[in-house]
């Protein structure tokens, strides 16, 4: 009976390990993401109205694409270094952030069922994105101050990001959760000057990974 029992248990641990060993896995994996922007955003258009000039910030759905190795640390962490394109649904090649992150980390939790565990992620590193647009240089027609000018800034600015991850690994490949993402980027245009602006976006993250 007593080595019926301890047969048990040192399968249980086998069975434990390679539980959280195959969620964290050595391998390369892809993600896509969608959320809602959210933060201070830069401005990005104007209109006018009855000769007022409005300012339109960022606002909308972001979506993003990542990629990147993971390298298994331990049975329940990885270390990951990811590559991620972001950028707003409605102009996603004209406002694009590019993103390296080469502080990664995953945690996984021990299996809760068949091939079903919890997961964390926290992710550090920068970004390169899009000034925005200031007022300056360009005259508006049919205006009657015609000192009221807007200038488009295609120049790129840059800062510091970070990310982080919380959803559940659905199979040994697959994996889905709740992600939120921050950039804060110097000097973005927002109302009539330059500013610092910390922005991102909370949505869903799905990966696979290979």
């Amino acid at each position: 009976m007593k080595r019926m029992l301890l047969t048990v248990m040192l399968a249980w641990i086998c069975i434990v390990g390679a539980w959280s060993q195959n969620a964290n896995r050595n391998g390369f994996f892809l993600e896509a993401a969608f959320g809602g922007i959210v933060g201070k955003t830069p401005q990005v258009a104007f209109s006018v109205d009855n000769y007022n000039l409005k300012a339109h910030t960022l606002t909308g759905t972001m979506v993003s694409f990542a990629l990147g190795p993971r390298f298994r640390i331990s049975n329940m962490a990885a270390y990951e270094l990811v590559l991620e394109l972001q950028s707003p649904l409605n102009a996603f090649t004209s406002q694009p952030t590019a993103k390296l992150l080469p502080i990664g980390f995953r945690f996984t939790s021990r299996e809760l069922f068949a091939n079903f565990s919890l997961y964390g992620t926290i992710r550090i590193g920068g970004a390169v994105g899009f000034k925005g647009n200031g007022n300056v240089d360009l005259t508006l027609p049919n205006m009657p101050k015609q000192d009221i000018t807007i200038h488009s800034d295609s120049s790129p600015t840059g800062g510091p990001v970070a990310s982080l991850g919380l959803g559940m690994n659905i199979t040994t490949h697959f994996y889905a959760g709740l992600t939120w993402d921050m950039q804060y980027l110097f000097k973005q245009y927002r109302g009539l000057k330059e500013e610092n602006c910390m922005w991102g976006m909370v949505g869903v993250r799905a990966g696979y990974r290979f």
